[in-house]
């Protein structure tokens, strides 16, 4: 008993052989769509990055002024945990920037290293081709001789005039 009809997975099916055909232009577009929106993704997160800065200098001068005012031996721990704390913070607000631009050269080598391999296979079978005519053409010469073969191979016709 099939619970898929015949003519859906024929259409997926073209659907999917039309897909991995384009896959290098599709994949190339995507990886520059996504390097564009990675840079503005990250030029959106460096607008937030100053608000980010300010909070962690006030910690810092309030941990320094802690530090003055009282002798502290934990203020090294503290001014730690707040670098800590802050670079967190900062990377998480370009962590997504940064997936996304990982994403899209991901893409494109992706993308590149497919146009390699049928590049490969085409020299491949270009290279088949031109063995197979090279040994086709020794036979026809060995048959018929080496003038014969010529003048088949370049369509030289006899015509009196």
């Amino acid at each position: 008993m099939k619970f898929i009809p015949t003519g859906v997975t024929r259409q997926v099916g073209r659907q999917v052989l039309l897909a991995r055909k384009n896959s290098p232009q599709i994949m190339f577009v995507g990886g520059i769509a996504g390097v564009t929106v990675s840079t503005v993704m990250a030029c959106r997160s460096t607008l937030k990055l100053s608000d980010q800065l300010d909070k962690m200098k006030s910690e810092l001068s309030d941990v320094r002024e802690l530090r003055d005012n009282v002798e502290n031996e934990t203020s090294d721990r503290d001014v730690a945990r707040i670098y800590a704390k802050n670079m967190a913070k900062v990377a998480r607000l370009y962590a997504p920037a940064a997936i996304v631009g990982v994403a899209s050269v991901g893409l494109l080598t992706g993308s590149h290293v497919t146009l390699n391999r049928r590049n490969a296979g085409l020299t491949a079978a270009y290279a088949a081709a031109a063995k197979a005519l090279d040994e086709y053409r020794d036979r026809v010469k060995e048959e018929l001789g080496e003038e014969k073969e010529l003048d088949i191979y370049h369509g030289a016709t006899t015509e009196k005039v």
